[in-house]
């Protein structure tokens, strides 16, 4: 027996509208899915403000080594890369001069115990009964690096549950160089932001 327009139109209408769901799917699984996503797939991406991170504001840096905030992230599995992005706003106060010379400040970007990104900013002294001049460097922020986190803590199944992972520590850290100026440190919900990529190694 033959079928019907419509019984032949609507078999394909429903064979196209399955196979456009297929395809939706695929592309959009997330990385917990049961197969294992292609090195470089964005696994999880957290943004914070300054507020989220507790970041105290503002910050006066003239001590060697001052601590801006750490924070504590948790990886999605148990082998990736971590790219984190860090700005801030700030400013330095004071000149170079005659009595002090020049001015320094640099800054530094830290997971776990490893430096991933530094940041330097001078004022150079002009060498005459006049104050410093501006910049003749980079600048401290933004910072931005990669960590390769080999998480093997535990057991951790093939969808990548966070069993047994051992979370990971972000820093950030400034110093004074050289000089005697005070570099303030802003923080807020809008200014500050920290970034983790973490993505499929």
């Amino acid at each position: 027996m033959s079928r019907s327009i419509t019984s032949v139109v609507r078999g394909r209408a429903l064979n196209s509208s399955t196979q456009n769901n297929g395809r939706l799917s695929t592309y959009v699984a997330p990385v917990t899915h049961t197969r294992h996503p292609g090195a470089g797939t964005v696994a999880r991406v957290t943004m914070l403000n300054g507020i989220e991170l507790g970041q105290v504001d503002p910050v006066d840096i003239t001590a060697d080594q001052t601590t801006l905030f750490v924070y504590t992230y948790m990886p999605a599995l148990p082998t990736s890369k971590i790219i984190v992005d860090y700005v801030t706003k700030y400013i330095v106060g004071g000149n170079s001069s005659l009595i002090t010379g020049n001015d320094s400040f640099e800054s530094h970007l830290i997971v776990q115990d490893t430096r991933i990104a530094s940041g330097f900013q001078q004022w150079l002294y002009r060498g005459d009964t006049a104050l410093g001049t501006g910049t003749r460097s980079g600048v401290l922020f933004p910072l931005m690096g990669a960590y390769n986190n080999v998480n093997n803590n535990g057991n951790v199944s093939n969808n990548y549950n966070q069993n047994g992972l051992t979370p990971l520590t972000i820093t950030v850290r400034v110093n004074r160089g050289v000089g005697d100026d005070t570099a303030t440190i802003s923080s807020s919900a809008h200014g500050t932001w920290l970034r983790i990529t973490e993505v499929v190694a």
